[in-house]
């Protein structure tokens, strides 16, 4: 008997695909995407590491061997994709409309008197930890080939670096459209952890839709004398309605009780809100549409929602993350949120027509996944 019933509960679990996909497939995506995420952080053998961080580099034509071997150094740095600019204000450009992470302008005779001097240049609204590793990296690469140039020998971290304080110097780029601010903690977790539960919606949407189905209620709803497209929408208003109040209470909270502060517009914000709400709507209703009972619906769905977050950025700063994964991000609703969010809470004077590539992407995005609602639910004869 006992044999029988561990059988038994085998066969179901073998037969569920969505419970084994939450066991055996969503540990091995997480274990895959994190240790993608750290792959060659300290591995310096390591040639072929991911790129990390976009560098727009602008120098002469000419460089002394001082600026050759600097150029030579911040060439070799791993984990940077180089962009080369022709002229100042192309790198500026590059910079401050979010092509580079940072740029670097090395003269052909640089000097540490500050007469000419190496200019990083960053946006300010950068946080502390992701200037603290750009300006490392590139001030580390810097400083080794101006010291081989010098002496030959690379110095240790016990050399004194006085005579070097005035070899670098920090700008923000000459096209920055408006002042921007430093982050805080919380204008970084606070996007992050909203955006994740946003989409837990989407499942609660999925169940709602399978529980209309199993008791018929779908069936009668569309024996009503009114048009689908107007039952669909009633349906999926009321869910609209509650993601609103969720996002309004997590943004809320965040500013009374963490301080967070919001830089650009309230108007930006709402906007850009209901766009994503929108979005985690519309995919709820897709994620119905594939039928299936409400264990299998729950399964697929938690798996989808805890994906897209964790390759979006919202478990892991979108910052910190190799340059491939954050482009990779951008195919998921997740990560155009976190880049309007970002412009909004630390980049004062940030507008509605600012963050409309990332608002006309997730309304693109709800378009996409009402398509294809309706088209599986016409094949499954939902309605």
């Amino acid at each position: 008997m006992i044999i029988a019933t561990i059988i038994r509960d085998v066969q179901l679990l073998l037969r569920d695909r969505g419970a084994l996909l939450s066991m055996f497939a969503l540990p091995l995506v997480f274990m895959g995407a994190f240790g993608f995420m750290f792959a060659g952080a300290d591995d310096e053998d390591d040639n072929e590491s991911g790129v990390r961080f976009v560098l727009a580099l602008q120098h002469g034509d000419a460089p002394n061997e001082s600026a050759a071997r600097i150029l030579e150094a911040v060439r070799a740095t791993k984990g940077l994709e180089i962009r080369r600019c022709a002229q100042r204000s192309e790198l500026d450009q590059l910079v401050a409309e979010g092509g580079a992470d940072a740029g670097v302008v090395i003269p052909d005779q640089p000097d540490v008197n500050g007469k000419s001097p190496i200019v990083f240049v960053a946006d300010p609204a950068l946080s502390t930890a992701e200037a603290g590793m750009l300006q490392g990296t590139l001030l580390t690469a810097i400083y080794r080939g101006w010291y081989f140039t010098k002496y030959a020998a690379f110095i240790d971290e016990q050399q004194e670096t006085r005579e070097v304080d005035g070899l670098v110097r920090n700008e923000a780029p000459a096209t920055m459209r408006k002042k921007r601010e430093h982050m805080d903690s919380f204008q970084v977790s606070v996007p992050g952890n909203a955006v994740l539960f946003i989409f837990f919606l989407s499942s609660a949407i999925a169940l709602s839709f399978v529980e209309d189905r199993r008791s018929g209620m779908w069936r009668r709803l569309h024996s009503l004398p009114v048009p689908a497209a107007a039952l669909l929408i009633a349906r999926l208003v009321p869910w609209f309605v509650i993601g609103m109040l969720q996002m309004l209470f997590l943004f809320g909270m965040a500013v009374l009780l963490f301080g967070m502060q919001i830089s650009g517009s309230i108007p930006a914000l709402v906007v850009l809100t209901a766009a994503l709400v929108l979005a985690a709507t519309t995919l709820g209703f897709l994620m119905a549409s594939f039928g299936g009972s409400e264990k299998q619906v729950s399964a697929i769905s938690t798996i989808v929602v805890l994906v897209m977050a964790l390759l979006s950025g919202c478990m892991f700063p979108r910052f910190l993350m190799p340059l491939g994964l954050r482009q990779l991000g951008l195919a998921f609703p997740h990560g155009w949120a976190l880049d309007g969010y970002k412009d909004i809470l630390i980049r004062e004077g940030t507008t509605i027509a600012d963050i409309s590539a990332p608002c006309l992407a997730l309304l693109v995005m709800s378009a996409v996944f009402t398509l294809l609602a309706l088209l599986l639910s016409r094949r499954l004869r939902v309605r």
